[in-house]
Formats: C-alpha cells, structure tokens, sequence
C-alpha cells in the first residue's frame, strides 16, 4: 500500500481501546450509593474537543468516565482535566464510557490550547462501510471494527462496535480487500465524536496496522 498510512504486522488476538486527554467536566452522579463505604463508584459526564467539528448535525462529542474514589476527591464541575484510561462500553445513553484513574488527574488552566483526545485500539473489524453508507470526504473510508471483552465483568458490554475513519487514497475495492471481516487491526488516532447515523463512536484515524500472520516468522 504505497503512500498509505496503514502496515502489516503480527497483533496480539486479543482487544483494548486505550484514550489520554484533556475533558471538560459536567455534572457527576454516584453508582450504587454504599452509605458505610470511604470509596464510592462515581460517573461524570464530559465533553472533549473534536478539531474539524463533528460530522453531523446530531453528533456530539460527550462521554461519561467512571471512577472509584471519595466523594471529596470527584472531579470538579466546570473543570478541565488531563486524564486517561480505557473504553468500557459504549452501548447507553448515545455516549460512549471510560474507565479512568484519577489519582494520575492533572488539571489544566481555562486558557490550556484545545487538543484532541488521543487513542489506541486493537479490535477485529466487522465490516467495511459502503461508499453510500460512508457519505464522507473521497480521501477517507470508514471501517467498523468490533471490541470483544473490553469489559469482562459487563455481559451487556461484551461487545463494542466503533467506526474508524481511515484516510485511503486507494480505490474502495483494495481496501474491501484489505480490511477483510474478522481480521485483527490496530489503530492510533483521535476521537471524532458519537454518530448519530450509526450510533456508535467514531474515530479519526492518524495510523495503523492489519494483522499479517507472516510478518515476524
């Protein structure tokens, strides 16, 4: 794939989707409230910087980050922190949920130059999209690659789907090709925001790789 930001190596067969970065802060609620406990479960509702804006008109950037910690220790409303973590799921309420650590918080001044929320996933894909389904700029093409077991201990979180907006400068056909169902894929990129037209997280994708089982040997 000459000029293409996409290469081949051997992947782990296994899936992870890691995020790092910087969210404003809304409001926050507790998840089964244990009135004796010092260490509550804790949701907080963010919002995070997508350059370029959103696709949609519908779409927006918001999620929700799930944490342990005290009461006193939440994150502040009106706030922007650096923070990072990993998907858990993506299935309720239009938003996609991040478990994060915020004993590593780091907060940021008001004025702090707006970036976009870094990624890296490991998934298999679930389908290429069609030119008709994709309805985006002729020098990208999305694919949706499929989570499995992001959180084990969720049934209903099993399984997350997230399309990834690869920049492809090759015809639609080599890349049916090469992002063939089931195989594994890694990407790096920036969050794009939730589509509202394929409900699901979207990513704008800045490097890859497809899984090839003869790289390495």
């Amino acid at each position: 794939m000459e000029g293409s930001i996409i290469g081949f190596k051997r992947l782990a067969n296994h899936s992870w989707f890691d995020f790092s970065g910087v969210f404003a802060i809304s409001h926050t609620t507790v998840e089964n409230y244990k009135q004796s406990a010092a260490i509550q479960t804790l949701m907080t509702r963010v919002k995070y910087n997508v350059t370029g804006g959103l696709t949609g008109l519908d779409d927006h950037a918001c999620a929700r980050l799930i944490y342990n910690t005290k009461l006193s220790n939440k994150l502040a409303y009106g706030k922007l922190y650096a923070l990072k973590g990993f998907l858990v799921g993506a299935k309720r309420h239009e938003m996609p949920f991040f478990m994060c650590d915020i004993d590593g918080k780091h907060e940021v001044p008001e004025n702090y130059p707006k970036q976009d929320i870094q990624i890296r996933s490991l998934g298999r894909v679930d389908k290429p999209l069609s030119d008709l389904d994709n309805q985006r700029h002729e020098s990208t093409i999305s694919v949706v690659v499929r989570h499995d077991g992001v959180n084990e201990d969720d049934e209903e979180d099993q399984s997350i789907l997230v399309e990834y907006v690869v920049p492809w400068n090759n015809s639609a056909k080599t890349f049916s090709k090469a992002f063939t169902v089931g195989r594994q894929v890694s990407f790096c990129g920036t969050l794009g925001g939730w589509s509202r037209r394929l409900d699901m997280m979207s990513v704008k994708v800045t490097s890859g790789y497809l899984h090839d089982g003869q790289v390495g040997k």
